[in-house]
């Protein structure tokens, strides 16, 4: 019997990196819109509320600046910042933002898929939500006044 962490990762391989790639995204359960001066990353969170039933995610945005991460890597050996930061974490440097809070402008969204389920819906919900408000949200972010201030 299929587990919702198993339906997960069938979401994942069968169902969005194919999907993302059309979007020009690369990776799997974290995706990466390639930019010669940026990390553009889109990440995807488990809730704690998830169970063996059922799968709650968020999905989060980073922006960083390439060289500003390096120079904050080289300033903090002690904490030993990956040469790539993790998508899901708040950086001193960069910007993290929940897509869900794009989409609504209020509150965030939390999406959740059951074990088994049929994922076909599913995808193509986050696919248009990534493509149609994250998409965006990192390409601005390329902009001097998009990281600026962060």
């Amino acid at each position: 019997m299929e587990t919702a962490q198993d339906t997960y990762k069938r979401l994942h391989l069968e169902y969005l990196a194919p999907a993302f790639r059309d979007l020009d995204l690369r990776g799997s359960k974290n995706y990466l819109l390639p930019d010669e001066h940026y990390w553009l990353q889109i990440g995807f969170q488990g809730s704690d509320s998830s169970s063996a039933e059922a799968v709650r995610f968020y999905i989060n945005l980073s922006a960083h600046d390439k060289q500003e991460w390096q120079e904050f890597r080289a300033r903090s050996p002690l904490m030993r910042p990956s040469a790539r930061p993790a998508p899901n974490m708040h950086w001193p440097v960069g910007k993290l933002q929940r897509l869900g809070i794009l989409m609504t402008q209020r509150n965030d969204k939390r999406w959740e898929l059951r074990a088994g389920q049929e994922l076909a819906e599913l995808a193509a919900e986050v696919k248009a939500a990534v493509r149609d408000y994250g998409i965006p949200w990192l390409r601005s972010q390329t902009r001097p006044e998009g990281i600026a201030g962060s």
